[in-house]
């Protein structure tokens, strides 16, 4: 049955069906029109068959659907109802004047442990955002009273056999034991333990009891000191624990407590200014130094010593200071007591000249025997020729180094044949071979007439040595005939 404002269409949806002025349907049955009588077509007459039926146009009811068919009406529609997936589900919009609407939470999916109870969305949505909300803070935020805070759950990992996370950087649960005990990663921390134990070992080795015996390898702990320079810090009473005092190169202050202090080896001082050291002592005591006290000091200062025992002071300075030491045998009262050795400086050569009234060291040669005379044997030199003809500044000694110079000891001549003639010794440049009188330095002159009874000669040893004034000078020889003649001479170089 169709009610006013449906329309009726052929099979194929173009043709509307037509009525008659009183409103009665047309029916086309076989291309004739005919009209429909006594009534509505019964439900018999409607399924006995087919019935085609046909409508003339009629204009569309407000609202009504526009579509051509209802082919993408129905594309919309859910092919089955009830809960399906998403994909096959038709989505619902909720009116922007809604109501509230009362929303069923289970824990299915989303591991909640909730009661089946209902509850209010609006009410559950804001008591969460209250709750999330007031937990966010900001890295390095200062804490608050009445801050609220969430309940943190940890995971079950006993032995820590499961991973939870694939990449460092990742986001993890905690890990916890079946007693909820948390698990924590003290590689660190074990590290820290073991050098701790280590260290813990190594100190019990090194601490010994009071009076313990010493035993080969031992170990023992660094001693550290105060820096207390001029004692004027005092630490506790007596009989306290105390640091010990040094000064600030690190050199331990000591106090001999009215005792003998022994010293091996070498104890060196040094200052600057004026300074005075003084020992006032009552009993017996000693200083006794086994090696070498070696002071540098500037400024001037005094030392007063009384010592019993050997030792020796050397002392380097710049200024004026004045030492006093004092035997301990008076003059011309009877010897005893050990003598003060004395030491020697060994030359070889002739030592450099000091300049007048200088002090200078006593010298020895190489075998310790103190040299009165000019030189060490080692040094000596000697020089001999022969001659037969005339001689002009022959060469009897050529310096040995370059700038050293001749030293003459001793010259002997001695003549034989019949020939006479005047010989002339003489020091002469490298390049000189002409005696001059008055002007090249003259050793010895003299003539010599031999015969065939006599034999003259001359032996000439000099008590200060006869020096060559120049470097470099040779000792020459001049004859003015033909004498046969011996010549030796000795003595040594030097480097003036």
């Amino acid at each position: 049955m169709f009610s006013e404002g449906i329309i009726i269409y052929d099979s194929a949806g173009v043709n509307t069906a037509g009525v008659t002025a009183t409103g009665r349907l047309k029916v086309d049955v076989a291309g004739e029109t005919i009209a429909v009588t006594g009534g509505f077509l019964t439900d018999a007459q409607l399924r006995a068959s087919p019935v085609p039926v046909s409508m003339a146009s009629s204009p569309l009811p407000t609202g009504a659907a526009t579509e051509a068919t209802l082919l993408s009406i129905d594309a919309g529609i859910p092919a089955a109802l009830g809960q399906t997936l998403m994909a096959n589900s038709m989505p619902v919009v909720i009116a922007s004047d809604q109501s509230i609407l009362s929303v069923a939470i289970n824990s299915d999916g989303v591991g909640l442990a909730l009661d089946a109870s209902v509850l209010a969305v609006d009410a559950s949505i804001s008591t969460l955002i209250n709750k999330v909300g007031s937990t966010q803070y900001i890295d390095d935020d200062p804490h608050g009273v009445g801050a609220i805070g969430h309940f943190i759950l940890a995971v079950r990992n006993d032995n820590l056999a499961t991973t939870h996370t694939d990449t460092d950087g990742d986001y993890s649960p905690i890990s916890s034991d079946s007693k909820g005990a948390v698990f924590v990663n003290d590689n660190i921390a074990r590290n820290y333990l073991l050098n701790i134990d280590g260290y813990t070992q190594t100190l019990s080795v090194a601490v010994v009891a009071e009076d313990s015996a010493h035993a080969s390898g031992d170990r023992g702990i660094m001693a550290l000191a105060v820096r207390n320079d001029a004692l004027a810090t005092t630490y506790g009473a007596n009989g306290d624990y105390s640091p010990i005092s040094v000064d600030d190169s690190g050199a331990v202050a000591i106090w001999d407590g009215g005792r003998t202090i022994s010293v091996d080896g070498t104890v060196q001082a040094a200052q600057s200014g004026a300074w005075t050291v003084a020992a006032t002592q009552s009993g017996a005591w000693s200083v006794t130094v086994s090696g070498t006290v070696a002071v540098t000091q500037s400024g001037s200062w005094t030392v007063a010593a009384t010592q019993s025992g050997a030792w020796t002071v050397a002392a380097t300075q710049s200024g004026t200071w004045n030492v006093v030491a004092a035997g301990d045998v008076a003059h011309d009262s009877p010897d005893s007591g050990n003598p003060v050795k004395i030491g020697y400086h060994v030359e070889q050569g002739l030592p450099t000249a000091a300049a007048n009234a200088d002090r200078a060291n006593a010298i020895s040669d190489r075998y310790g025997r103190g040299l009165v005379a000019h030189i060490d044997p080692a040094s000596f030199v000697w020089k001999s020729a022969n001659y037969v003809t005339q001689q002009t500044g022959a060469t009897l000694w050529q310096p040995s180094t370059a700038n050293h110079r001749i030293a003459i000891t001793k010259l002997t001549i001695g003549t034989y044949g019949t020939t006479s003639a005047r010989v002339i010794i003489w020091f002469g440049s490298s390049a000189d071979t002409t005696y001059s009188a008055g002007t090249d330095q003259l050793v010895f002159a003299g003539s010599f007439s031999p015969s065939s009874t006599s034999k003259p000669g001359a032996i000439m040893t000099f008590p200060t040595p006869e020096f060559c004034a120049n470097t470099n000078y040779y000792l020459r020889i001049t004859t003015d005939g033909a004498i046969s003649i011996d010549v030796a001479v000795s003595g040594y170089e030097f480097i003036p």
